[in-house]
């Protein structure tokens, strides 16, 4: 993300949009100049960040500048629980992106989740376990589920499942329905 340091657009951002998302990679690690992503975030606070991430370079220092910040929010990728997260993501990974969301749900920075639906993990992402695990338990205020569509052979799935989930906000949990 090139950043020239000047805003030429009032305000508004880039075409008059107001928000932005960031991903590809892991958008922490990105530096350029002995700054970071966030140094970026930081100058344009009339904009929304989106920023995709493993979670695994989020720290109780980089949660308190996203708390002061207040203009980012963090999708957290995830590709189940924690077998189908370590299996993808690699050992450990589940663990960190536990510890990301409650520092992140813990200092009130609205965090959600986001993963890949395969054949191997798109029951255990519509389960029960998994929505209340990260939408009850770890705070998510919201998530984006991608298909995963690199085969000719469909994913099916019994019993299709649309959810649409309030994430907790000061402790209290939002509410929750499934829709067949």
């Amino acid at each position: 993300m090139a950043d020239t340091g000047q805003d030429n657009h009032g305000g508004q951002g880039l075409l008059g949009h107001t928000a932005r998302s960031l991903l590809r990679g892991e958008p922490l690690a990105y530096s350029s100049g002995g700054r970071g992503i966030l140094d970026i975030v930081e100058k344009h606070p009339e904009l929304l960040f989106l920023m995709f991430t493993n979670g695994t370079l989020i720290d109780r220092r980089t949660v308190r500048r996203l708390a002061d910040m207040g203009n980012l929010t963090p999708a957290i990728s995830v590709e189940g629980l924690r077998q189908e997260t370590d299996t993808r993501r690699g050992a450990g990974v589940f663990e960190a992106v536990v510890r990301a969301m409650d520092l992140l749900s813990g200092a009130g920075v609205p965090v959600g989740i986001s993963g890949t639906i395969t054949r191997s993990n798109a029951r255990e992402i519509l389960s029960d376990e998994f929505i209340e695990f990260f939408f009850f338990r770890m705070c998510a205020f919201y998530g984006f589920f991608f298909q995963y569509v690199a085969s000719t052979v469909p994913v099916t799935i019994e019993r299709p499942m649309y959810f649409n989930y309030g994430g907790c906000v000061g402790g209290h949990v939002g509410s929750a329905y499934g829709i067949d």
